[in-house]
């Protein structure tokens, strides 16, 4: 979907200025809904799926408290999370990504914040595994509230403990899949000790989101088959 000023316009104008296709595939039914089409061309919802090599990793020696993994930017709002986490003593945070120069700038030289930079992706989970915490820092507003997280999925598969902030796609995770999270509020403080405390629970099967079971319960090979 459509980032920055004017997304839901932006979005509308890609539902009436794209060719019709024989098929459509959506990332999940609020992502359909967000583009609205009205016509009745068949489609697929494709959810995100995880990579085998985060449910190979076996009892990895922990270096750090918290992990987190993706765009490390102002327009995801990290320098709001970094500034709250600085604030007081909460462990060592390891920020694995590409990072933007002035993010990088302002706490290179905290002893307790690890910039990996951008790494290969078949490096990510044994860098990951390495902390207790996966930290999901989603600010609640469209299109990013309404998409699947991708690294909360990769955390879940790597058995981390996830901190995440409040939103919509978050909140139905945990209804569909019976997990606790422990969560972030943007005006109060990052505090490790309370998030120790947290009684975290998961149902989470990785194994159901592997990519190969995904694109099989989609329907979408049986689909471009018919089509062909």
């Amino acid at each position: 979907m459509s980032v920055g000023p004017f997304a839901k316009i932006k979005n509308s104008l890609k539902a009436n200025v794209n060719p019709r296709p024989d098929l459509r595939i959506f990332l999940n039914e609020n992502v359909k809904s967000g583009f609205d089409f009205n016509d009745c061309i068949d489609y697929c919802l494709r959810d995100m799926g995880i990579d085998e090599r985060f449910l190979q990793i076996k009892n990895p020696k922990k270096e750090y408290d918290f992990v987190y993994v993706g765009s490390i930017c102002r327009g995801r709002e990290i320098d709001k999370f970094l500034k709250k986490f600085t604030e007081r003593k909460n462990g060592k945070l390891c920020l694995v990504g590409n990072v933007e120069d002035d993010i990088y700038k302002a706490y290179k030289n905290n002893k307790d914040i690890i910039f990996t930079g951008k790494i290969s992706y078949s490096d990510v989970p044994q860098i990951a595994s390495k902390a207790i915490y996966g930290i999901n820092f989603i600010p609640d507003k469209y299109p990013f509230n309404i998409q699947t997280s991708t690294k909360l999925l990769e955390y879940l598969a790597l058995k981390l403990k996830v901190v995440t902030t409040s939103y919509k796609w978050i909140k139905q995770f945990e209804e569909n899949y019976n997990c606790s999270f422990y969560k972030l509020n943007h005006h109060s403080e990052f505090d490790i000790e309370k998030i120790e405390k947290h009684k975290f629970i998961s149902e989470f099967r990785a194994e159901d989101f592997l990519w190969e079971t995904i694109i099989k319960r989609t329907g979408i090979l049986k689909k471009i088959k018919e089509l062909l």
